[in-house]
Protein backbone atom coordinates (compact mmCIF):
# COMPACT_ATOMS: atom_id res chain seq x y z
CA UNK A 1 0.00 0.00 0.00
CA UNK A 2 1.46 3.37 -1.30
CA UNK A 3 0.59 6.66 1.31
CA UNK A 4 0.39 9.60 -0.26
CA UNK A 5 2.97 12.01 1.30
CA UNK A 6 2.08 15.04 -0.02
CA UNK A 7 1.39 17.13 2.01
CA UNK A 8 -2.52 18.83 1.66
CA UNK A 9 -1.89 22.79 0.67
CA UNK A 10 -3.39 24.76 3.30
CA UNK A 11 -5.57 27.47 1.87
CA UNK A 12 -5.48 30.89 3.91
CA UNK A 13 -7.80 33.44 3.15
CA UNK A 14 -6.22 36.62 2.16
CA UNK A 15 -7.64 39.58 3.54
CA UNK A 16 -9.35 42.51 1.22
CA UNK A 17 -11.45 45.83 2.28
CA UNK A 18 -14.32 42.90 3.59
CA UNK A 19 -11.91 41.15 5.79
CA UNK A 20 -12.13 37.95 3.27
CA UNK A 21 -12.41 37.08 -0.29
CA UNK A 22 -15.90 35.75 0.32
CA UNK A 23 -18.41 37.96 -1.17
CA UNK A 24 -19.73 40.51 1.66
CA UNK A 25 -22.96 40.70 3.12
CA UNK A 26 -25.46 43.39 1.95
CA UNK A 27 -24.72 45.17 5.51
CA UNK A 28 -20.74 44.55 5.00
CA UNK A 29 -21.05 46.88 1.78
CA UNK A 30 -23.27 49.39 3.45
CA UNK A 31 -21.08 49.93 5.93
CA UNK A 32 -18.16 50.21 3.96
CA UNK A 33 -19.97 52.85 1.58
CA UNK A 34 -20.80 54.32 4.71
CA UNK A 35 -17.08 54.99 5.66
CA UNK A 36 -16.10 56.17 1.86
CA UNK A 37 -18.96 58.37 2.00
CA UNK A 38 -18.51 60.03 5.12
CA UNK A 39 -15.27 62.19 3.91
CA UNK A 40 -17.37 63.39 0.83
CA UNK A 41 -18.20 67.28 0.86
CA UNK A 42 -21.52 67.27 -0.41
CA UNK A 43 -21.45 71.45 -1.84
CA UNK A 44 -23.33 73.78 -0.19
CA UNK A 45 -24.03 76.80 -2.55
CA UNK A 46 -25.67 77.76 -6.09
CA UNK A 47 -23.57 77.18 -8.73
CA UNK A 48 -21.78 73.56 -7.80
CA UNK A 49 -19.60 70.95 -9.12
CA UNK A 50 -20.97 67.87 -11.06
CA UNK A 51 -20.67 64.68 -9.28
CA UNK A 52 -18.23 64.25 -12.37
CA UNK A 53 -15.75 66.19 -10.95
CA UNK A 54 -13.19 63.70 -9.71
CA UNK A 55 -9.51 64.16 -10.59
CA UNK A 56 -7.34 67.15 -10.88
CA UNK A 57 -7.43 67.35 -14.17
CA UNK A 58 -11.69 67.85 -14.40
CA UNK A 59 -10.36 70.97 -12.23
CA UNK A 60 -8.31 72.24 -14.74
CA UNK A 61 -10.92 71.96 -16.95
CA UNK A 62 -13.55 73.49 -15.41
CA UNK A 63 -10.78 76.46 -14.88
CA UNK A 64 -10.43 76.48 -18.74
CA UNK A 65 -13.90 76.82 -19.24
CA UNK A 66 -14.54 79.61 -16.73
CA UNK A 67 -12.12 81.44 -18.86
CA UNK A 68 -13.17 81.65 -21.64
CA UNK A 69 -17.33 82.46 -20.40
CA UNK A 70 -16.87 84.74 -17.73
CA UNK A 71 -14.10 86.95 -16.55
CA UNK A 72 -14.97 87.12 -12.69
CA UNK A 73 -15.00 84.15 -10.95
CA UNK A 74 -13.10 82.27 -8.20
CA UNK A 75 -13.31 78.51 -7.60
CA UNK A 76 -13.25 76.61 -4.16
CA UNK A 77 -12.29 72.52 -4.90
CA UNK A 78 -12.41 72.04 -0.87
CA UNK A 79 -15.76 72.79 -0.53
CA UNK A 80 -16.74 71.88 -4.63
CA UNK A 81 -18.57 75.30 -5.42
CA UNK A 82 -18.29 78.29 -7.89
CA UNK A 83 -18.56 81.90 -7.26
CA UNK A 84 -19.09 83.72 -10.85
CA UNK A 85 -20.55 87.22 -12.65
CA UNK A 86 -21.65 87.12 -16.32
CA UNK A 87 -24.35 85.65 -18.85
CA UNK A 88 -25.70 83.49 -16.21
CA UNK A 89 -28.03 81.77 -18.75
CA UNK A 90 -25.31 81.53 -21.02
CA UNK A 91 -22.97 79.71 -19.02
CA UNK A 92 -25.62 77.57 -18.08
CA UNK A 93 -26.76 75.77 -21.50
CA UNK A 94 -22.62 75.59 -22.31
CA UNK A 95 -20.86 74.46 -19.22
CA UNK A 96 -19.88 71.10 -18.62
CA UNK A 97 -18.33 70.51 -15.28
CA UNK A 98 -20.77 72.39 -13.12
CA UNK A 99 -23.97 70.87 -12.06
CA UNK A 100 -26.04 74.15 -11.19
CA UNK A 101 -25.85 77.84 -11.79
CA UNK A 102 -26.90 80.32 -9.64
CA UNK A 103 -29.56 77.58 -8.04
CA UNK A 104 -30.73 76.29 -11.75
CA UNK A 105 -29.16 72.99 -13.18
CA UNK A 106 -27.24 73.26 -16.37
CA UNK A 107 -27.79 71.90 -19.73
CA UNK A 108 -25.24 69.41 -19.84
CA UNK A 109 -26.30 68.29 -16.28
CA UNK A 110 -29.83 67.34 -18.16
CA UNK A 111 -28.21 65.28 -20.85
CA UNK A 112 -26.60 63.22 -18.22
CA UNK A 113 -29.73 62.65 -16.07
CA UNK A 114 -31.80 61.99 -19.31
CA UNK A 115 -28.77 59.43 -20.94
CA UNK A 116 -27.32 58.51 -17.59
CA UNK A 117 -23.62 58.65 -18.77
CA UNK A 118 -21.58 61.94 -18.63
CA UNK A 119 -20.58 61.28 -22.17
CA UNK A 120 -22.88 58.92 -24.23
CA UNK A 121 -25.34 61.48 -24.13
CA UNK A 122 -27.68 62.42 -27.78
CA UNK A 123 -25.95 60.45 -30.34
CA UNK A 124 -22.17 60.32 -29.23
CA UNK A 125 -22.62 56.58 -28.63
CA UNK A 126 -24.10 55.50 -31.36
CA UNK A 127 -21.65 53.44 -32.60
CA UNK A 128 -18.40 52.33 -29.91
CA UNK A 129 -15.59 53.91 -32.13
CA UNK A 130 -12.24 53.51 -30.90
CA UNK A 131 -9.97 56.17 -30.10
CA UNK A 132 -12.70 59.25 -30.07
CA UNK A 133 -13.03 62.36 -28.29
CA UNK A 134 -14.84 62.11 -24.92
CA UNK A 135 -17.85 64.80 -25.72
CA UNK A 136 -17.00 66.51 -22.81
CA UNK A 137 -13.68 67.46 -23.36
CA UNK A 138 -14.53 68.64 -26.31
CA UNK A 139 -17.16 71.13 -25.44
CA UNK A 140 -14.92 72.37 -22.75
CA UNK A 141 -12.92 73.16 -25.81
CA UNK A 142 -14.99 74.64 -27.34
CA UNK A 143 -16.25 76.61 -24.46
CA UNK A 144 -12.15 77.76 -23.35
CA UNK A 145 -11.80 79.08 -27.21
CA UNK A 146 -14.89 81.26 -26.77
CA UNK A 147 -16.85 79.43 -30.14
CA UNK A 148 -20.22 80.89 -30.48
CA UNK A 149 -22.31 80.41 -32.98
CA UNK A 150 -20.99 83.21 -35.46
CA UNK A 151 -18.22 81.52 -35.53
CA UNK A 152 -17.27 77.74 -37.57
CA UNK A 153 -15.03 74.72 -35.87
CA UNK A 154 -13.17 72.50 -38.05
CA UNK A 155 -11.90 69.41 -37.18
CA UNK A 156 -9.42 67.71 -39.70
CA UNK A 157 -9.11 64.25 -38.07
CA UNK A 158 -12.84 63.99 -36.82
CA UNK A 159 -13.01 59.95 -37.14
CA UNK A 160 -16.60 59.45 -35.97
CA UNK A 161 -17.59 62.99 -35.76
CA UNK A 162 -17.55 64.27 -31.94
CA UNK A 163 -16.59 66.85 -32.28
CA UNK A 164 -18.87 68.17 -34.88
CA UNK A 165 -21.92 66.49 -32.76
CA UNK A 166 -20.92 68.10 -30.15
CA UNK A 167 -20.43 71.52 -31.72
CA UNK A 168 -24.24 70.73 -33.18
CA UNK A 169 -25.81 70.56 -29.31
CA UNK A 170 -24.08 73.97 -29.01
CA UNK A 171 -25.68 75.38 -31.97
CA UNK A 172 -22.48 75.71 -33.35
CA UNK A 173 -21.62 75.40 -37.13
CA UNK A 174 -18.91 72.94 -38.01
CA UNK A 175 -16.72 71.34 -40.75
CA UNK A 176 -15.19 67.12 -40.29
CA UNK A 177 -12.39 65.42 -42.51
CA UNK A 178 -11.83 62.39 -42.19
CA UNK A 179 -10.16 59.80 -44.45
CA UNK A 180 -12.17 56.59 -42.79
CA UNK A 181 -15.59 55.80 -44.65
CA UNK A 182 -17.10 54.59 -41.93
CA UNK A 183 -16.14 57.81 -39.92
CA UNK A 184 -17.96 59.55 -42.46
CA UNK A 185 -21.02 57.87 -42.30
CA UNK A 186 -21.26 57.95 -38.46
CA UNK A 187 -20.60 61.92 -38.30
CA UNK A 188 -23.01 62.66 -41.07
CA UNK A 189 -25.88 59.89 -39.13
CA UNK A 190 -24.89 61.59 -35.76
CA UNK A 191 -25.83 65.21 -36.99
CA UNK A 192 -28.63 63.86 -39.34
CA UNK A 193 -30.41 62.43 -36.56
CA UNK A 194 -30.36 65.24 -34.75
CA UNK A 195 -32.74 67.25 -37.09
CA UNK A 196 -34.80 64.64 -38.38
CA UNK A 197 -38.17 65.66 -38.35
CA UNK A 198 -40.00 63.00 -36.02
CA UNK A 199 -42.89 63.22 -38.21
CA UNK A 200 -41.28 61.89 -40.83
CA UNK A 201 -40.69 58.38 -38.60
CA UNK A 202 -44.91 58.18 -37.96
CA UNK A 203 -45.13 55.87 -41.11
CA UNK A 204 -47.08 52.84 -41.87
CA UNK A 205 -45.80 49.47 -42.82
CA UNK A 206 -47.13 49.52 -46.13
CA UNK A 207 -45.31 52.75 -46.90
CA UNK A 208 -42.25 51.11 -46.85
Amino acid sequence: MIKNTESKKQTTKQNTMFGTYEFPSYEEIMNAYAKEFASYVIPKGDTIFGFWMQTLADLEFLNLELQGLTEEYTIDPVNRVVNLKGDVDSIRLRIAHLEKVKGKTTLYTDLVDKFGDTNAYAFHNLYPYKGKFYPRVVRTLINAFKLNQGLLLLDPFNGSGTATHEASLMGIKSVGIDVTPVGIVLSELKNDLLFIDEQKLNFAPKEL
